[in-house]
């Protein structure tokens, strides 16, 4: 089932593997007016492919998403929020992201942020980070960037 979803052969070749997109844009007969792609960071076809991969794979979900970048991961984290939100981070995330909570995020949605040092903290460490309007904790992954150290995720 994993292997097939999203890799419908091809009518035209009939290439049962959706060959890679490179083209970052695409031709529109007006402007608007399309074959379905625009830009490649607004869609392509194989960012459409692993949507529907990734559908069939995880029972009982009727959508996924997939960005073409990790600061568009994080800003659509963020901005789904809503004002005055707080955020626990790890405290080596990725620079980008930092400047993104730091800079972007506090001054144009009030979004505070607090962090902690999740491979070393102790648990009343980071239970006392967390605040009242604490809507995502951690923001992190399994290995930080640029660091690369392990998180405690499985006991946060």
């Amino acid at each position: 089932r994993a292997i097939h979803i999203g890799s419908e052969a091809d009518p035209t070749t009939g290439a049962v593997i959706p060959p890679i997109s490179l083209s970052t844009t695409y031709k529109q007969d007006e402007v608007g007016m399309h074959k379905g792609f625009e830009y490649s960071r607004s869609g392509n076809p194989n960012r459409d492919a692993l949507e529907r991969t990734l559908v069939g794979l995880e029972a009982g979900a009727g959508h996924a998403i997939t960005f073409s970048s990790g600061s568009a991961t994080t800003a659509t984290i963020l901005q789904s929020l809503g004002p005055n939100a707080h955020v626990l981070s790890v405290n080596d995330v990725y620079g980008g992201t930092f400047r993104f909570l730091t800079r972007v995020a506090k001054e144009t949605m009030g979004i505070e942020s607090t962090f902690v040092d999740l491979e070393n903290a102790a648990d009343g460490d980071v239970l006392e980070a967390i605040k009242e309007n604490t809507k995502v904790c951690p923001f992190s992954f399994n290995f930080s960037q640029p660091l690369l150290n392990v998180q405690r995720m499985s006991e946060i």
